[in-house]
């Protein structure tokens, strides 16, 4: 039998809430507010002893997060961190949209979420309690597997259509808000939650990343310690939290009057086969391009770029030659600025949590500096706003995030105009 191919019309896409747990807190005020002050979140590692790592830093989630507002005690207890994390901010961009039940129909909302660990602390425990004693707890399964995030806030939010779940190392969260796009996009979907939860900060991983000799070691200057795209470098810091965006149709949106912060207007991705941890400027450069093609705009309407911009030698150096390459001569003209120096690298959220930065960013009309700038690298030679915070009129930008495994995507988004 043969199927007839669905036709459609292309549906536009705009982002109406967020919500965000993160070293600079867990409200849109408090991150805005660290943003513009070039505060860093970045600072002692204190949920362990991490004195006898080579790097004792890190971006935790401030006090401010309350685990309890949204979850019960037996709750928390099972739950892994980075799942309550996505809870905490799904319910936050619930809110931020002015989302209620009666807005949307279950099966037409989906969850499409972003991890690169999942609960690492869930699976650390367990190791410990099962060579002690022998004995699980009959909630380790539910509670370690990928998509626990994703199928908890469809369950508490009643979404009940698609339910992805997206692990693609440190592009995770963008490559789950670029699907989730398309879904609406396609009219598969007309709301969507989308983002990525991490909790990376256990001994484990900690020792892990020291091994690769991919962290900073500026243990006695942690504000000062990410320092992307200047020459003395030494390396990112690893951050945890969570990113949450609610995307929606536009014409759903505008049936119940939301607000919009911006649309979404494109999504490129692509697959760096040339190496596991290297990256490739090239592979880079075809993910903006497609991203770009995409979204229908061309470089001249591109005010800004939110860099993957890790701090490390090699990445620096690759998105400054990508994006050269893509730009030509008027990459000396678009800010390139990263997040990652107020938040550290939140691996699987990193792209949500530094999408919904760029937002605000355009939003206010202010681009967050990159922080720590301080020496010239002939191969970096853009323009990374490191003199402050810059006012600005730039409102559509590239959000680049960039993956162990070669994994690129690119989200772009542009001034909503009805």
């Amino acid at each position: 039998m043969v199927v007839a191919a669905r036709h459609y019309t292309p549906k536009r896409v705009v982002i109406t809430g967020l919500g965000i747990v993160s070293s600079l807190g867990s409200t849109m005020e408090s991150v805005w507010h660290s943003l513009t002050e070039s505060c860093s979140g970045i600072g002692p590692i204190t949920k362990f002893d991490a004195g006898r790592f080579a790097t004792r830093i890190g971006g935790e989630v401030t006090a401010d997060f309350d685990a309890g507002k949204h979850l019960t005690p037996r709750e928390i207890n099972v739950l892994g961190i980075a799942t309550q994390y996505a809870i905490h901010a799904g319910y936050e961009a619930f809110a931020d949209a002015g989302l209620c039940e009666q807005d949307y129909r279950p099966e037409n909302g989906v969850v499409f979420w972003g991890t690169a660990y999942g609960a690492l602390d869930l699976i650390s425990d367990g190791h410990c309690r099962f060579f002690n004693n022998g004995r699980l707890s009959p909630y380790f399964i539910p509670g370690i597997m990928q998509n626990a995030p994703a199928f908890e806030l469809a369950k508490r939010l009643r979404l009940e259509g698609s339910n992805l779940t997206v692990s693609t190392a440190c592009s995770s969260s963008a490559v789950a808000i670029g699907h989730a796009f398309q879904a609406i996009r396609n009219g598969v979907a007309d709301i969507a939650l989308s983002g990525g939860s991490e909790a990376p900060l256990t001994p484990l991983n900690v020792q892990a990343w020291c091994e690769l000799r991919a962290m900073s070691v500026r243990n006695d200057t942690p504000a000062a310690s990410v320092r992307p795209f200047s020459a003395d470098r030494d390396g990112m810091v690893l951050g945890e939290g969570a990113g949450a965006v609610i995307l929606e149709s536009l014409d759903t949106a505008q049936a119940r009057g939301a607000r919009i912060y911006a649309e979404l207007a494109g999504f490129g991705a692509c697959c760096d086969t040339t190496h596991v941890t290297l990256p490739d400027p090239r592979a880079q450069a075809a993910a903006m391009r497609n991203a770009l093609e995409d979204s229908g705009m061309d470089i001249e309407e591109i005010h800004f770029i939110n860099a993957h911009g890790t701090g490390t030698s090699a990445n620096d150096k690759a998105e400054s030659e990508a994006v050269r390459s893509v730009f030509g001569r008027r990459a000396y003209d678009v800010p390139v600025h990263s997040s990652k120096p107020f938040f550290g690298h939140l691996i699987g959220a990193s792209g949500a949590v530094e999408l919904i930065a760029a937002l605000l960013c355009a939003r206010h009309g202010v681009l967050h500096p990159t922080l720590n700038y301080s020496q010239r690298d002939p191969e970096c030679d853009l323009d990374y706003v490191t003199e402050g915070p810059r006012r600005t009129q730039a409102v559509n930008f590239l959000s680049n995030s960039f993956a162990f495994g070669g994994n690129n995507a690119v989200l772009a988004v542009r001034e909503f105009m009805a």
